[in-house]
């Protein structure tokens, strides 16, 4: 179908900046993976008209840019909240007047409640989550205790009120504006520094856990819920206009995609856990406690993560992704899939995986990321990566198209027009020509972190987040 030319297809599907913003990206949770490069993929890689799956869904950008292409999108995911997000987002023509005229309304009648019955009446008399669990490394213990009687107050009140709406797309849009209300109005946020109180973020999506600073920072949730109902009606403004195609959302494991037939997929494109690091699914229990989803067991146990640091749980769960991926595509079509550890091993086993399962690998793009999200990378340069590379293999017969080349030789080539070069970006076309190039294999499955294996090869400067050839 597509002829490979790596100088080509670096150029086109890495676009040096955003041509434009994207308001329907309006949800915390929602995947800081610009737009525009899951958009170049799909419109590379598919046809016309074709079928885009994503078994790692989140929360729908693969799904969504497919119906802006004209594609019909599909999303597999095993977290309710995810696949929420994603089907607010594909609602089409949208009565934008209705939706706001409903909206302030609940927003008024909300303040009058919140004045009219007092903080007291309305912890007694309205529904809010109490006894849910966090998970064991949170830094409290329920659910109720990441909020002040304020917060919590005013949640009730705006929950209520948005289960009482009858439409149910209104409804559900509101939903979504409530959810992204609750990621700012929590005793986890903190705010950027140098900048106002509401510029900043919840811990949970920075560290990855419930974490309560020492000084959080309380925002109030009718205030924030107006403001992000702003963007809602923008999002939606643009979706209506944007929206082509259709989409499908299953709550379903990646390792058994009972809703997808054999051989019906054009391409995939996706972004599959990278270990243990992120447990999206523990993340979401702030979210889903208060929007009423449960994960079902049998679902949870799927996550595809290293559950108690099991690697080997992981990768089997992986493998069995890998071969679902394979049974659903068609001969010829193409897997893409993003990834990014900081374990050489990782990276030898998530190649050799979809090699495994009866793909044929084509090319690995990077993908460094500009902003740099994790305050852990933020403190120590190392530990982790700002950026990502997307893998692509293609469903056809197996073929050795790596090249037998030297470490010296890829260092060399890599450092031809530079005499430094930032961690990230060394890190990220390094790890594909180690594939290629068979390194990875003489590795083989002992854990080298990557800083660890290039200081016995290069020159790192600490000071300047630099690396330099030896002489």
């Amino acid at each position: 179908m597509l002829d490979i030319d790596t100088e080509l297809l670096t150029k086109y599907i890495i676009p040096e900046k955003q041509s434009a913003k994207r308001h329907y990206g309006v949800h915390p949770y929602f995947t800081r993976r610009p737009w525009n490069v899951v958009n170049a993929y799909i419109k590379k890689y598919s046809p016309d008209n074709g079928i885009v799956l994503d078994p790692f869904g989140g929360s729908g950008v693969t799904v969504v840019e497919a119906s802006v292409l004209g594609r019909h999108g599909i999303q597999i995911d095993i977290n309710p909240l995810g696949n929420f997000i994603a089907n607010q987002l594909l609602i089409p023509a949208v009565d934008i007047q209705n939706l706001e005229k409903i909206g302030i309304a609940l927003i008024t009648k909300a303040k009058q409640i919140l004045m009219e019955q007092g903080l007291d009446k309305i912890l007694e008399d309205y529904w809010h989550p109490i006894g849910i669990k966090l998970p064991k490394d949170s830094d409290v213990e329920y659910v109720e205790d990441l909020f002040s009687d304020q917060q919590t107050a005013e949640l009730a009140v705006l929950k209520k009120l948005i289960d009482d709406v009858e439409q149910k797309d209104f409804r559900n849009l509101l939903l979504l504006t409530f959810s992204a209300t609750i990621s700012k109005t929590n005793k986890t946020f903190i705010s950027a520094k140098n900048r106002k109180a509401s510029r900043g973020g919840a811990t949970i999506l920075s560290i990855y856990r419930y974490h309560v600073p020492q000084v959080p920072v309380e925002l109030f949730p009718i205030e924030q819920f107006a403001l992000r109902f702003k963007k809602i009606l923008l999002a939606k403004k643009e979706t209506n206009l944007v929206l082509k195609g259709d989409g499908a959302v299953y709550l379903e494991s990646a390792t058994n995609m009972t809703s997808i037939k054999d051989t019906s997929i054009d391409y995939i494109f996706t972004d599959p856990p990278y270990g243990s690091f992120i447990k999206y699914i523990k993340l979401s229990t702030m979210w889903n406690s208060w929007l009423g989803f449960t994960v079902p067991e049998d679902l949870a146990q799927k996550e595809v993560i290293a559950q108690n640091n099991n690697d080997q749980q992981y990768f089997e769960l992986l493998k069995q992704s890998a071969k679902e991926c394979y049974r659903v595509l068609k001969e010829g079509s193409y897997l893409s899939l993003v990834f990014s550890h900081r374990d050489l091993s990782y990276w030898r086993k998530i190649y050799n995986i979809f090699a495994d399962a009866g793909f044929n690998y084509k090319i690995s793009v990077p993908q460094p990321l500009k902003t740099v999200w994790s305050l852990h990378k933020k403190q120590n340069d190392l530990s982790s990566f700002a950026g990502e590379v997307i893998i692509t293999f293609k469903k056809e017969a197996l073929s050795n198209n790596r090249k037998t080349q030297s470490l010296k030789d890829i260092i060399d080539n890599l450092f031809s027009f530079d005499e430094t070069l930032p961690t990230d970006e060394l890190c990220l076309n390094l790890i594909p020509k180690l594939y290629e190039s068979g390194i990875l294999d003489e590795i083989g499955n002992k854990k080298i972190i990557l800083s660890d294996f290039l200081k016995g090869h290069l020159i790192y400067n600490a000071e300047q987040k630099s690396w330099q050839k030896t002489h």
